[in-house]
């Protein structure tokens, strides 16, 4: 098996994996291309099997609910396995237990910021904590910061989606990418 990592350049753009697998027979590579988008990934062993795991971010969360630099992703972890990537996250609590509280603080620190768009560090919270089988309680702080203000108004700096609509469209990332 081989790995060819691509980085295709610009301010805020894209990593791409292509993973080659020789064919069973021996005739020909079968090539998966996967997009880490700009957060690539780190081979760790985790799990002590030989092979690592691969440590990156649910790209899915980049831009979607306000800018790119604002923006926060998940923890994702993949096995890769006879040309395929598994998503094994559920698989180590600890380090989404760990990713989560990272964004629990980041939530507070930027509730106490001038222009703090708490939006874009909520959505990794939350989807942490689903993975954790937690949503409601994620779900939960948001609704109390839309209660308090920090996802309308000033605090939201990008026009959409915003207040009640935020919570709606961050329910509907969460049911696509199967965090529910």
């Amino acid at each position: 098996e081989v790995v060819v990592d691509l980085w295709t350049g610009g301010m805020s753009c894209c990593g791409v994996s292509i993973f080659y697998r020789l064919r069973d027979d021996g005739s020909a590579y079968d090539g998966l291309i996967h997009d880490f988008g700009r957060v690539l990934y780190r081979p760790v062993d985790l799990n002590g099997d030989g092979v690592p795991e691969l440590i990156t971010a649910n790209e899915a969360f980049d831009e979607a609910f306000t800018s790119s630099v604002a923006s926060g992703q998940p923890l994702q972890i993949f096995d890769y396995d006879e040309g395929e990537l598994v998503d094994v996250t559920r698989d180590y609590p600890a380090r989404v237990r760990s990713d989560a509280t990272l964004w629990r603080r980041t939530v507070v620190r930027e509730k106490h910021t001038a222009n703090g768009d708490l939006r874009g560090v909520l959505a990794p919270y939350v989807a942490d904590e689903c993975t954790l089988g937690r949503c409601k309680a994620g779900l939960r702080t948001v609704k109390k910061l839309e209660h308090e203000g920090y996802l309308s108004g000033r605090h939201a700096l990008l026009p959409s989606p915003r207040g009640s609509r935020f919570l709606d469209a961050l329910r509907g990332l969460l049911r696509r990418d199967h965090y529910d």
